[in-house]
């Protein structure tokens, strides 16, 4: 046999051996991600290598404690991060504890117990594929950075019971469009909707009372916002970037307030900065009092701000000591 020829077929023995080889090493390092187990609250889980399912049973709070900082060790069930893509947790369960199913890119559902009651933090943060959420009837808690990063979230639909949603809960759901609050929530936290950057239109729960800051930070299609009655307070930046033409400040508004030690910049925290549609702002309320610093900077030239004939000249000096410019628009409602 022709030299040439031999060493040809020693080379593909050997490419076949090697692929075999590899072939066997995922074999074995599939084996070793366990298939089922039990988290820190004593409620098992198990995964379906088949049709990529996760399944959480048992009673209480479920999932992990986990901070992903990269100091501590990430739940077991976590090695099915980059595969899974179905999740049923089970009835009896009461909560998913925090960063249960951080990070699981490729997860596309979620199927939550009529037991549920809270969902902790970042429990499905940066969750990429996950489009559509529906938050069970008895859930009264979305904690701090709940669904935050999840870029292909389309539709959520939040419990009736529902009374708290947490700091950036939602910020960076670029193709959220709706949101609708029932009127039992009383909290939003900062930053909820922050970049949520195609949201078109947002229903507010009648019972809440603080805007909070950057809320509604760059979400720039939002070009409509109806602020309920019961809101006293509202933070800074809570309007920032966003694509508001009109806005009315209700009756019982107080303060556009910032925390106590909290730092302001000129550049960063205008309540109205970068909103280049803005043109009018009418504000109801008689009892304004009080204006954090920088509020009115960086206003789009073009606002009217309408505001009670009896506090015409209040508000202008309100407004001239939190930054706007002197040939500011003031008009008498």
């Amino acid at each position: 046999m022709n030299k040439k020829y031999v060493l040809i077929l020693l080379l593909c023995s050997a490419l076949i051996c090697s692929m075999g080889w590899f072939t066997n090493l995922e074999v074995q390092a599939a084996k070793k991600n366990p298939i089922s187990g039990e988290d820190v609250y004593g409620n098992t889980w198990s995964y379906d290598t088949t049709t990529k399912t996760m399944t959480f049973s048992g009673k209480g709070l479920a999932g992990s404690d986990y901070i992903p900082d990269g100091h501590g060790y990430s739940p077991e069930w976590h090695c099915w991060a980059n595969e899974a893509e179905h999740l049923i947790v089970g009835e009896g369960i009461t909560g998913i504890g925090r960063s249960s199913f951080y990070d699981f890119g490729r997860l596309e559902s979620v199927q939550l117990p009529d037991t549920l009651e809270s969902i902790g933090g970042s429990a499905f943060s940066t969750c990429m594929s996950l489009k559509e959420v529906i938050i069970p009837e008895a859930v009264t808690v979305i904690d701090n950075f709940a669904f935050s990063g999840n870029d292909n979230l389309e539709r959520v639909v939040f419990s009736t019971s529902l009374k708290k949603i947490g700091n950036f809960a939602f910020s960076g759901s670029e193709q959220l469009r709706e949101i609708v609050l029932p009127d039992t929530v009383t909290t939003v936290g900062e930053s909820a909707f922050t970049n949520c950057t195609r949201l078109q239109k947002v229903t507010l729960s009648k019972k809440l009372k603080t805007i909070k800051k950057s809320t509604f930070w760059g979400c720039k299609r939002l070009s409509q916002l109806e602020i309920p009655e019961s809101v006293t307070k509202i933070g800074v930046g809570a309007f920032q970037g966003t694509g508001l033409k009109k806005l009315v400040i209700p009756k019982n508004v107080t303060s556009f307030y910032r925390k106590k030690g909290e730092s302001a910049y000129k550049s960063v925290h205008g309540l109205f900065k970068d909103c280049k549609n803005l043109r009018s702002v009418t504000i109801q309320s008689k009892k304004l009092k009080k204006v954090y610093k920088y509020a009115f900077t960086k206003l789009n030239k073009k606002v009217v701000f309408y505001v009670p004939k009896s506090k015409v000249k209040k508000y202008r000096k309100m407004f001239l000591a939190s930054g706007s410019d002197k040939k500011i628009k003031i008009r008498a409602i």
